[in-house]
């Protein structure tokens, strides 16, 4: 698939998803949407668990049918999940620790589901393997990283 259509694939599905927040933002008032912010979190949740389904199907088969390259893919995604949360921290370590770890949360998490779903089934199922394997730290890490991140966060408020 030639990068311009995937790039206009990747846009189209990421834009419409912005254009319809920004449609509901405007018709919706602010005090209807934080009085249901609740139910908003749980069908978020809801539907973060139907897509981490989809993109595990036939993942467990793999896994058996090809262990050493399953771990080698859980390895390699949390250990670039992790460098990238290094690298955009330091990247902007100067606007302070608390928006300095928000970057890097959301350098390391990016979402690469939402590449396999531009590629629309053309990749191969290794690669398919390793982008819903590369789900995993993104569920993981910012549970597995709170604790260091609120120490961080306590260290530049006791400096202050």
């Amino acid at each position: 698939m030639p990068v311009v259509e995937l790039m206009g694939r990747l846009v189209a599905l990421v834009g419409s998803a912005f254009a319809a927040a920004w449609i509901v933002r405007r018709i919706v008032p602010a005090r209807t949407i934080d009085a249901n912010r609740e139910l908003i979190d749980g069908l978020t949740v809801l539907n973060l668990l139907v897509f981490g389904l989809a993109i595990m199907d036939g993942v467990t088969a793999y896994a058996i049918e090809r262990p050493g390259y399953v771990a080698l893919a859980i390895v390699a995604a949390y250990a670039f999940n992790v460098l990238l949360q290094v690298v955009g921290g330091l990247a902007f370590r100067s606007l302070g620790t608390t928006r300095a770890l928000t970057v890097a949360l959301l350098s390391g998490n990016c979402n690469m589901g939402l590449v396999l779903v531009a590629l629309e089934g053309r990749a191969s199922f290794d690669v398919t393997v390793f982008f819903a394997l590369a789900q995993i730290p993104m569920y993981t890490l910012p549970a597995l990283v709170r604790p260091l991140y609120a120490r961080l966060i306590g260290r530049e408020r006791a400096a202050r």
